[in-house]
């Protein structure tokens, strides 16, 4: 076997990395440490490397990988892809790409094109990289065009894909992110005749025909239209639900359907939708349709019991009339519930976004830097969609005092079990919260319910005393609920089991407090329920370090021993 080129400049052609990979060869001398690792996780650590990180590793030490050990080398430059990474600042590009086919043994190309090719001056050389794969009868194995292109670029890209006289019949997987109009002349079966083998299939604001997803041996399929939705006429591009129940009935293998983007006001609710069966299908994810249309595409589905579906709702970037994302959450929450793809779900709360989600099923309401009205989007739920959640966590924002929240909570929610919510900003109310929660049998301050969330069987507090400027009330917490007086409760009304999470940043802690939080600490070490503390290590300037180094002293754990 050849030994690797020490030359940098001619070690970046040789990038292959391939799915089949070769045989181990006895090698004498010491091992390596990767040596039991096996081939397939190499190839996975290569490609990685090199293509996910092409913008930022610096090609040495890219190249480098070549040198790690001789089985390494084997693996690399015995594989049956050929994976090259297109560096469009050289000046050379065919004689690095001739440099490359001689490397690949006649094996299909994997290529990628990455970085920001906007300019309508490097289209040349994207013309010549294309015709260059056409001239050399290249095989390609994967295809990802990732530029920010111009519509020069992006025309000559696609019209070059579909000439027949390149080679598609081996891609597998063709990935393509542009950000300009273009529709294409080409038939729309051209990708399903031409392209036989191909697997997965990513626009990223391309403006295709919906018939040319249409293919048969498509598994995965990903289109965003994020961009287009900001054109005048963008929604004369964008796909309607009878699309995508269409694109579903001609695809009997996809597994995987990702849409974003998808803002139409031509895909409202339409009666007499055909029901469509995708029994492969794995993952249903559609972003920003209507919530007419989306309750129109749940209710023409027959999932398979393995399928998760994600719906996600999100503000329009300009406003529109009549539109109240609250009440659209709640309608598609509860009309899924009604197909008992909701049960036993989590609640998340959080200040811009909402989420209701189980292990099959997830609707997220996401207003972008707008403030959820969240009492809006709980009272349209149904009955049966509130009975399904059984926890909930809710966001920082509001766990310092407000108890708008729990009460929310406690009148839609009636079979919640588990809560959690963070407490950042210690005030004197602190207390109240998993007071309330616990002593069920005492009348909770502030005219609360005394049956508040009256199914809890366990509360989680995370608590960062980051911004606190007073930990007393943390160590009067724990002492009460610690004290042996404290009753237990019975079995009709037991106490929900009290997890606690207090974390720290151990150069923070001011001076005063210090001993505090070594009395917490040492607490926590005998607590009656479950207490953990943590300190972790902030980065700090070497201004703040040096001007605080007095007063911001971390506490050393040993401070604790006898």
């Amino acid at each position: 076997m050849e030994a690797p080129d020490n030359d940098h400049r001619k070690q970046t052609k040789r990038h292959p990395v391939c799915t089949h990979v070769p045989q181990r060869k006895a090698s004498p001398g010491p091992r390596c440490h990767i040596d039991n690792l096996p081939a397939e996780v190499l190839v996975m650590v290569f490609s990685f490397v090199l293509l996910e990180n092409a913008d930022t590793i610096p090609k040495p030490q890219r190249t480098a990988l070549l040198l790690v050990c001789k089985f390494w080398t084997q693996v690399v430059t015995e594989s049956h892809f050929f994976w090259t990474a297109i560096d469009w600042s050289s000046t050379e590009l065919e004689q690095e790409w001739d440099h490359s086919l001689s490397l690949s043994k006649g094996f299909p190309f994997v290529i990628e094109c990455r970085g920001d090719n906007s300019r309508a001056r490097n289209a040349h050389k994207v013309k010549a990289l294309l015709n260059w794969a056409i001239i050399k009868s290249v095989r390609i194995r994967t295809f990802r065009f990732m530029h920010r292109t111009s519509t020069e670029t992006w025309t000559l890209v696609w019209e070059a894909l579909t000439q027949a006289n390149l080679d598609l019949e081996e891609i597998e997987l063709l990935n393509i992110m542009g950000n300009m109009r273009y529709q294409p002349k080409q038939d729309r079966t051209f990708l399903g005749t031409h392209a036989p083998k191909l697997q997965s299939l990513t626009l990223n604001a391309v403006t295709v025909p919906w018939a040319l997803c249409a293919i048969p041996t498509l598994r995965e399929l990903s289109i965003s239209f994020h961009y287009i939705l900001s054109w005048p006429d963008g929604s004369d591009f964008l796909p309607t639900p009878v699309d995508i129940l269409s694109i579903m009935a001609s695809t009997p293998v996809l597994e995987t359907l990702h849409l974003g983007g998808i803002d139409n006001d031509r895909a409202q609710s339409s009666p007499a939708f055909p029901i469509v069966s995708p029994r492969q299908l794995k993952e249903l994810n559609v972003e920003g349709m209507p919530n007419g249309a989306l309750c129109s595409l749940a209710e023409s589905l027959d999932l398979p019991q393995t399928a998760r579906v994600n719906f996600t709702i999100v503000e329009p970037p300009w406003p529109r009339a009549g539109w109240d994302a609250e009440t659209d959450f709640a309608q598609l929450v509860s009309l899924l519930a009604g197909y008992s793809l909701l049960q036993d779900c989590h609640l998340e709360l959080e200040e811009t976004s909402l989420l209701v989600s189980n292990l099959r099923c997830e609707i997220k309401l996401s207003k972008g830097g707008h403030i959820i009205d969240y009492k809006r989007a709980f009272r349209g739920l149904s009955a049966q969609a509130g009975s399904q959640v059984v926890s909930a966590s809710i966001s920082s924002m509001y766990s310092d005092s407000s108890r708008e929240p729990l009460e929310a909570i406690h009148d839609t929610f009636p079979d919640v079990r588990l809560l959690r919510f963070p407490v950042y900003r210690l005030g004197d109310g602190f207390g109240d919260w998993p007071g309330v929660l616990e002593d069920r049998g005492r009348a909770a301050r502030g005219n609360l319910p005394e049956s508040l969330c009256s199914k809890l069987t366990a509360l989680e507090v995370d608590i960062d005393v980051m911004n606190c400027l007073d930990l007393s009330g943390v160590l009067s917490f724990i002492r009460a609920r610690n004290s042996p007086n404290r009753p237990e409760g019975d079995k009709r009304n037991p106490h929900p089991i009290l997890r606690l999470r207090i974390t720290a940043p151990s150069k923070r802690i001011p001076a005063p407090q210090r001993s505090i939080w070594k009395e917490i600490k040492a607490l926590v070490m005998s607590c009656r329920f479950e207490a953990t503390t943590w300190e972790y290590e902030e980065e700090e300037t070497a201004n703040s370090e040096k001007g605080n180094e007095d007063e911001m002293k971390p506490y050393e754990s040993s401070d604790l021993e006898d």
